[in-house]
């Protein structure tokens, strides 16, 4: 609680609103208690303050915002939804009124039904678009080789998809248990690192990388190389001479021999 003299605390909005209590992302939310016995008191106030004794009904309030924080984040409405609605058809029958109940919890269970529902859906859509994902991909991509671990989770994806839809129209949550269990399958395959490296990085790429790299040390290999392959057939086809000549330098002793004699 502030202090006295600040009694009644409150934020200046935009256009001028004025509240007690806001939210920081990621954090929480805050919220400022003003007792209704001190909005009086003045800047006269000396000394320490006295303890303050909260009841129940002095923290409905702060309590009741942050109950709208924590819907907000579950999806839902801030502000639980009341009163009574009609729904009408097309045909011209009569309007089917109905009324929503409050609960006590802050959470109705079917509000928790139709969230879980609608994040059921959410799911099943996901799981499908990132099995498209990768089929498309590896229609206009043949060249990717697929590992086992990304094909185990593409089958785990489909098995758990399998099993969410079949569920569906009879355990909504168990349902949902698998949805989510297939979207995790398959994003984990979709952005598996080695079908991640070589979707970004083919084969042009890894040569774009490494060529320069590779070059200024393959150069000189593949120069010394030749010139050792050069070496080798000049001496070669020196000894090729060579012996030819001593073969025709013994031909021509031998013809020579009978004359001399």
């Amino acid at each position: 609680a502030p202090a006295p003299a600040a009694r009644p605390l409150a934020l200046l909005g935009p256009g001028g609103r004025r509240a007690t209590v806001f939210a920081i992302h990621g954090v929480g939310g805050v919220a400022i208690y003003n007792p209704e016995d001190s909005i009086n008191a003045t800047s006269s106030s000396r000394g320490p303050l006295p303890p303050l004794n909260l009841t129940p009904r002095d923290l409905t309030r702060p309590f009741g915002y942050f109950l709208a924080q924590l819907r907000t984040l579950l999806g839902l409405p801030s502000t639980p939804p009341s009163g009574g609605a009609c729904s009408a058809s097309s045909l011209g029958e009569p309007c089917l009124a109905f009324r929503t109940l409050p609960s006590e919890e802050g959470v109705a269970d079917w509000e928790l039904d139709a969230l879980a529902r609608e994040w059921l859906g959410h799911h099943l859509w996901e799981t499908k678009k990132g099995l498209l994902d990768i089929a498309e991909l590896l229609r206009k991509m043949p060249q990717i080789e697929i590992q086992q671990d990304v094909a185990e989770k593409t089958s785990q994806a489909l098995s758990f998809l399998e099993q969410s839809v079949s569920l569906a129209q009879e355990n909504t949550y168990e349902s949902l248990r698998y949805a989510r269990a297939a979207w995790d399958a398959s994003e984990a395959a979709y952005f598996d690192p080695t079908l991640v490296g070589q979707l970004y990085f083919g084969l042009e790429q890894e040569l774009a990388v490494y060529t320069p790299l590779i070059a200024p040390v393959m150069i000189p290999l593949v120069l010394g190389l030749l010139t050792e392959l050069r070496r080798y057939f000049k001496k070669q086809k020196a000894k090729k001479i060579g012996g030819t000549g001593k073969e025709k330098k013994k031909d021509c002793l031998a013809t020579t021999e009978p004359v001399l004699k």
